[in-house]
């Protein structure tokens, strides 16, 4: 019982995790959609790489563009709410050629904080899903141990339940039900049997 109790929590805790850094980025996601245009300019748009933990390339487009807020001038490098990395260097070079070194281009930032900017504030394809994949994952691991620990409250009320059932039956018969019927005469003693005359 104890072990399955704590893989319960176990895959819990890591259960929450996953949905939590899901529901993180669907918030920064929606935040950046309500992000207002003002010009930019792209000063370098390039395709970078870097290894993984398993020494593998991935790829992703790498940006420096600078944009104007009420008269300020100010530097971003985010192209959206999150950055992707892919093995393929396909996507990333279609990023770097949407927005070439040296173009004009429209630049979202946050009206509250206009060091917060982004390119592009409603990326399509896996910006889309990348958040949901995380929120999909997270809730069918919470999804197992909230019920796997249900099902074992559940069956220990249960076992407590009928162990007090079967103590108050108990205490409820009169006498001891292993009693046996003139047990408590002495051996040898003569039963108070009336005396036959004979005839």
């Amino acid at each position: 019982m104890g072990k399955k109790i704590f893989g319960g929590v176990f895959l819990l805790v890591f259960g929450s995790a996953f949905f939590g850094i899901g529901l993180w980025f669907e918030m920064r996601r929606k935040a950046v959609a309500d992000y207002v245009p003002t010009g930019g300019r792209i000063v370098s748009a390039e395709v970078g790489s870097h290894r993984d933990s398993d020494g593998d390339t991935m790829y992703e487009a790498e940006f420096r563009y600078t944009y104007t807020v009420d008269g300020t001038q100010y530097e971003g490098t985010d192209y959206t709410y999150t950055s992707i990395s892919s093995s393929s260097s396909g996507g990333a070079r279609k990023l770097v050629a949407r927005f070439p070194a040296g173009s004009e281009c429209t630049v979202y930032h946050d009206p509250e904080d206009p060091l917060s900017a982004v390119l592009d504030k409603q990326p399509g394809g896996m910006y889309v899903w990348f958040p949901r994949i995380f929120l999909g994952v997270g809730g069918i691991i919470l999804l197992v141990p909230i019920v796997w620990l249900a099902v074992l409250l559940v069956i220990a009320g249960t076992a407590s339940a009928g162990g007090r059932r079967i103590q108050q039956m108990r205490q409820d018969t009169p006498g001891d039900p292993g009693r046996r019927v003139g047990a408590d005469h002495s051996p040898g003693e003569a039963d108070d049997l009336p005396e036959i005359e004979e005839m």
